[in-house]
């Protein structure tokens, strides 16, 4: 839990600004779209107030909810948008970590999820270059690349372990979203 700490602590801190960001939008968006409507429905009013009074509610009825419905579709796009936007700049922010720092998230999640067996451990070009093997006691650096943001794949046999950013935030993807989303719902 603690090697995904940096992950989750990013994810929320951008999550947290873009619902910050986009409930401000949406109230400057609603006092527009509210004001707009009042001023047409005062102006319906005021011509046919005498046989129109009942239909003229329920056409205003109708366009409110309509454009709360486009309003919570696009508080849904937003939230959307800024999940993947999260989760992108978590998995560059921790690619980019100090060396030093990357090297002991990774010497933590192959300790946690070593087999007791040798292995092969898969890196991305760039981790390749700045990992140190010996964070990986009992494994060899496999020649092969992968194609992840960061973090390794350990196989053992037929056995592997996908232990890249990409799979480790896939493997808690619905309690993330769910944090976000708990966000939004505050707004």
């Amino acid at each position: 839990m603690g090697e995904l700490k940096p992950i989750i602590d990013a994810i929320m801190s951008d999550a947290a600004s873009a619902a910050e960001e986009t409930r401000k939008g949406g109230e400057e968006r609603i006092e527009r779209m509210y004001a707009g409507f009042e001023e047409e429905k005062k102006a319906a009013r005021e011509r046919f107030e005498k046989e129109l009074s009942e239909e003229t509610d329920r056409i205003y009825a109708m366009e409110r909810a309509k454009n709360n419905q486009l309003l919570k579709t696009s508080i849904l796009a937003a939230r959307s948008a800024a999940i993947k936007d999260a989760i992108e700049t978590a998995k560059t922010r921790i690619a980019e970590m100090p060396d030093k720092e990357y090297c002991m998230m990774l010497e933590r999640l192959y300790k946690k999820n070593q087999m007791g067996k040798e292995g092969v451990v898969y890196l991305n070009e760039r981790d390749k270059k700045r990992v140190d093997s010996k964070i990986f006691p009992g494994a060899k650096i496999a020649k092969e690349c992968i194609k992840a943001s960061g973090g390794f794949v350990l196989s053992c046999g037929k056995i592997s372990c996908d232990c890249t950013l990409e799979g480790l935030i896939e493997e808690r993807y619905n309690e993330i979203c769910d944090n976000i989303s708990a966000i939004y719902a505050r707004m």
